[in-house]
């Protein structure tokens, strides 16, 4: 967020940050779900994937932090199966709109 702050300035508000947790281990389940390379159970793809996960993770943390400071932080869980994400994703966006 500090990035997003020093690019656009004021010229947009963000009023939630939403974040979508979950275990490594369920990222890898559902790609394996999915018409992936890494579905082939290929162990370099799965490596790619874990070395770009942590990347990931430890790239967003500044963006977590700065938008828990600004009160606009929501965790979504993500290990649910899609229709409780999706309820949880829309309670949160119908929160903003309220």
């Amino acid at each position: 967020m500090l990035e997003w702050n020093r690019i656009v300035g004021d010229s947009v508000e963000i009023k939630k940050v939403l974040y979508y947790e979950c275990s490594v281990e369920t990222v890898e389940k559902r790609m394996m779900e999915t018409s992936s390379p890494i579905r082939r159970k290929n162990e370099g793809a799965l490596v790619a994937l874990r070395r770009s996960l942590s990347l990931y993770l430890q790239e967003i943390a500044p963006v977590i932090e700065e938008s828990e400071k600004q009160g606009v932080f929501t965790k979504i869980i993500a290990e649910q199966d899609d229709d409780e994400i999706y309820t949880l994703t829309k309670k949160a966006i119908e929160e903003i709109l309220d």
